[in-house]
Order: C-alpha cells, then structure tokens, then sequence
C-alpha cells in the first residue's frame, strides 16, 4: 500500500502539535524549513503528575472526550471517568 504525500504549510508563529500527551503511535513527519522550537512532553511524567491532582484528572478527562468526538464524531466516548 503507498502512502500519497501529503504537504501541509504551518505558517509563521502558529503551532504544529500531536493530538494528545499521552502515549501516541506517530503515522508522519514534519520537517522545517527554518529554525523553530520544539516542545517535548514525557508521557509517562504526564500521567504521574496528572494522577496527583483531581482538578488535573477532571481536565484531562474532559480534554479526552473532546477530542475522542472531534477525531471520530463520535460522543459515545468510552473515555473513564475518576
């Protein structure tokens, strides 16, 4: 199966970001033109930190289930509640 190349230009001092913080399968690449800033996340140091905190959890959850309905059109959300 061949992947068609797609080309997407993210203009000047906008942002180029993964979906969610959490762990992520990646499916393409980004390469720049010019010098930008990268912004790196440690999944797993996330989730610890998430899990400290009911605000954060309720936050993250609710991150969640927004964008589970936004990537699928979905609101049958199988995301769990804290």
């Amino acid at each position: 199966m061949s992947r068609r190349k797609t080309i997407q230009i993210v203009e000047e001092r906008t942002w180029l970001s993964e979906a969610v913080p959490w762990q992520w399968i990646h499916v393409r690449t980004a390469e720049g033109a010019t010098a930008c800033k990268l912004l790196e996340t440690d999944a797993k140091q996330f989730v610890a930190v998430v899990q400290q905190s009911r605000l954060l959890q309720g936050i993250a959850a609710e991150y969640a289930k927004q964008l589970y309905t936004a990537l699928t059109g979905s609101t049958n959300s199988m995301v769990m509640h804290y």
